[in-house]
């Protein structure tokens, strides 16, 4: 049986990466998406795979890894507020899916 799974994860958008590399700043961005999966390892493990696509995708550097930038990445047992009121705009995925929308993961609704 699966269950649903909050996944986030750190990264840096290109501005960011920018900016923390000409001026000395430590900025990032948090994404987070949804995941049925059987267990937290597994929602976590597909959660990994989706934020290595994405982080190459928004650079547009196939050859850019976010397993190799060392952001964190969590299934989060306890959202906050914000995320509790906005629950249904964050992308759903099965694990084995990508979001049809890989930007969704960064939405604010």
């Amino acid at each position: 049986m699966q269950r649903e799974y909050l996944f986030m994860f750190g990264y840096e958008s290109p501005a960011e990466r920018e900016s923390n590399r000409t001026a000395g700043t430590d900025y990032e961005s948090t994404g987070a998406l949804r995941i049925l999966a059987a267990d937290e390892a597994q929602a976590k493990a597909w959660g990994e795979e989706i934020a290595e696509r994405f982080l190459s995708f928004i650079h547009k550097d196939p050859n850019l890894s976010w397993r190799q930038t060392g952001f964190a990445a969590w299934i989060e047992a306890e959202p906050d507020e914000y995320i509790r009121q906005n629950w249904d705009a964050l992308p759903l995925v099965r694990f084995g899916e990508y979001p049809t929308d890989l930007m969704a993961v960064t939405r604010r609704a």
